[in-house]
């Protein structure tokens, strides 16, 4: 069903924004305004916001009554079929709703070879709307943080139950499937994550290949993961040690444990998020360690796991009541090791700084 309150928000910004109409694609942004995100394949579909709050959707033929049931109560539904040339039916379309030589924001989830094919037969713009659809969802609600809150406090007893399981001779793959089973069993969705170890650990976007490498009897493992409550994401990262750590890699720790702390306590209502990134950044390039940390210190966390307000030197503006991200500094070593430290913290209902996960971060020798 339409979510009718998002939507009104959806029109207010379109004028603001200067277009005439939105182009949603099945994806997170979808699920948040219409309830439901069906299939997305290589057929053309989405549904379409126009600034008068009028809605509509576009779909294959083979999806249009699953999506017609969904539109309640006010959108309305076009099809085509397999054996139609589809840039000429959305064409007839956007015609008939008056979208012709018409401005139209898409979302991120919206194939770029359709909105192009469709521009070189018909008289329309279109243009990105990633930044609108992230302003509609930046402030959430308080059932909204009532969910992130329980999604981090899921992660965090997953985790402790977890650790308990957890031995050298496992896999990385195994520990996943291990940490992600505790956050079924506690009532978490979609579990998944980020898990590694060893020199993998150096690696901030580390792709698991067939199982992984194996944990040793002395190691670092890195684990950055999350599950959803109510469509909301959790999101935290806690690095911890098989084994005694060289003085190395216990002074590493300490110094992106130091500058987490520090990124936390400069995220209150009002600051300017520049200065929130380099409250951490100025901690770790104080160690030698600076051009390690090449990722922004947070981004902004809700229905997706990434969206806005990004925490980094580039994002002018200020922290204000209802937003939710990350405060997740980091030192990679690209082939010795790697370590991380993340927690989700909002700006909560009374306008201060909430950190969500309540997991220990102090160094965990196992």
């Amino acid at each position: 069903m339409l979510n009718k309150d998002a939507i009104e928000k959806l029109v207010v910004l379109e004028e603001k924004y200067g277009l005439d109409a939105l182009l949603i694609a099945p994806s997170a942004d979808l699920q948040f305004f219409m309830g439901f995100s069906p299939y997305l394949c290589e057929r053309f579909q989405g549904l379409f916001v126009k600034k008068n709050g009028e809605c509509f959707y576009i779909a294959n033929l083979l999806s249009k009554e699953e999506i017609a049931k969904e539109l309640k109560p006010d959108g309305r539904i076009y099809s085509w079929w397999d054996g139609d040339d589809y840039v000429e039916v959305v064409s007839q379309i956007l015609e008939k709703e008056g979208l012709k030589n018409k401005v139209i924001g898409t979302s991120e989830s919206v194939r770029a070879f359709h909105v192009l094919n469709i521009m070189q037969h018909f008289p329309v713009r279109f243009t990105s709307a990633r930044d609108l659809l992230d302003e509609t969802r930046i402030h959430k609600s308080k059932d909204e943080l009532d969910s992130l809150r329980k999604a981090a406090e899921i992660a965090d007893q997953a985790l402790e139950k977890a650790l308990k399981k957890i031995h050298p001779e496992m896999t990385e793959r195994q520990i996943g499937a291990t940490l992600f089973a505790e956050m079924s069993a506690l009532g978490g969705k979609n579990p998944g994550g980020l898990i590694c170890c060893g020199p993998n650990t150096g690696y901030p976007h580390y792709a698991l290949t067939g199982d992984g490498r194996t944990l040793q009897e002395r190691d670092i493992l890195l684990m950055d993961f999350g599950c959803t409550v109510n469509g909301f994401y959790s999101d935290m990262t806690r690095t911890v040690f098989f084994g005694e750590p060289s003085e190395k890699e216990r002074s590493i720790y300490n110094s992106v444990l130091e500058a987490n702390l520090a990124g936390e306590k400069a995220a209150f209502s009002g600051a300017y998020i520049p200065d929130i990134d380099r409250a951490a950044r100025d901690i770790i390039e104080q160690t030698g360690y600076g051009d390690t940390f090449t990722t922004r210190l947070g981004h902004g966390i809700g229905c997706k796991v990434h969206e806005a307000p990004d925490i980094k030197q580039s994002n002018k503006r200020n922290l204000e009541s209802g937003m939710a991200f990350s405060i997740e500094p980091g030192i990679y070593i690209a082939g010795e090791f790697g370590v991380r430290v993340e927690d989700i913290v909002v700006i909560n209902e009374k306008g201060e700084r909430e950190v969500l996960n309540k997991f220990p971060k102090e160094l965990l020798v196992l």
